[in-house]
């Protein structure tokens, strides 16, 4: 019994030797490589971005009145308030990955300069002129999860690549007229034809970033973190056949936050 006790103990110690380790006829336990505490796993940070989206409206012609069709594009530059909660889950040789999940919003408010598509009916003195007059206005809500590569450079500076998808949430308000008037010499004009659309909702879609991320840590826990990138997400419509207003979310972006590790 003693002959087999002996051998399971050599055999445990040989199979083992980074866990047990014999010194002045004490048995020392050592924590293995994998287990060692590299600091907080957890970060979220907080702040804003920057990027530019189109707003475009249209109106359709009207061959018999000889009206021409209307299209006229705003661009609108937004300021984005945010949150990310990330996760690290490697960290090895300088080189870190995380996982992040995050939330921001916009709001937009886009209208047409209104007088457009005057033109001369025939070689008389009577003048048909179009108004159109649209607004379009919303919140554009935007969720996006994605994994970020980050390389440590000094012992408080690190740089990275983050790529992921993204849902982006557009509840809009569009308004549009479009009126046509007949001008006698002498008179402001008189009605000639019109038509209106109203459209409100909410509408989704799906698109994906990618972006260039700096960080400089201040103390342990506290950082600042500086972006930059691109967005891509499919156009959204809103109005009728007739008169209508699309905003395009595609954009570059460019963001600074304050992070916090728990």
């Amino acid at each position: 019994m003693k002959n087999l006790l002996y051998s399971l103990l050599t055999l445990t110690a040989s199979a083992a030797p980074s866990l047990i380790q014999a010194g002045d006829g004490k048995a020392t336990v050592q924590q293995s490589a994998a287990f060692v505490d590299e600091g907080p796993a957890w970060d979220v940070t907080l702040g804003a971005s920057l990027r530019e989206v189109e707003v475009s409206f249209s109106t359709a012609g009207i061959p018999s009145l000889n009206a021409a069709a209307y299209a006229e594009s705003d661009d609108e530059l937004l300021v984005s308030p945010g949150i990310e909660l990330g996760r690290t889950i490697s960290k090895s040789d300088g080189l870190t990955i995380r996982l992040g999940l995050g939330y921001s919003f916009a709001t937009f408010d886009s209208h047409t300069s209104g007088f457009d598509g005057e033109f001369v009916a025939g070689e008389s003195a009577d003048e048909r002129y179009t108004v159109d007059a649209s607004r379009f206005d919303g919140d554009i809500h935007q969720i996006h999860a994605g994994v970020t590569f980050s390389k440590r450079v000094t012992e408080s500076f690190e740089i990275g690549l983050s790529f992921g998808p993204m849902l982006i949430i557009t509840d809009g308000d569009f308004r549009g007229t479009q009126e046509i008037f007949q001008e006698v010499p002498g008179q402001f004009g008189t009605f000639t034809a019109g038509s209106r659309a109203d459209d409100s909702g909410t509408q989704t879609s799906f698109g994906a970033y990618g972006e260039v991320r700096a960080r400089v840590d201040l103390s342990e826990t506290v950082f600042i973190e500086a972006s930059g990138g691109y967005q891509w997400a499919e156009t959204q419509s809103y109005g009728s056949s007739r008169i209508s207003a699309e905003i395009d979310p595609k954009s570059w972006t460019a963001s600074l936050k304050v992070g916090f590790r728990f």
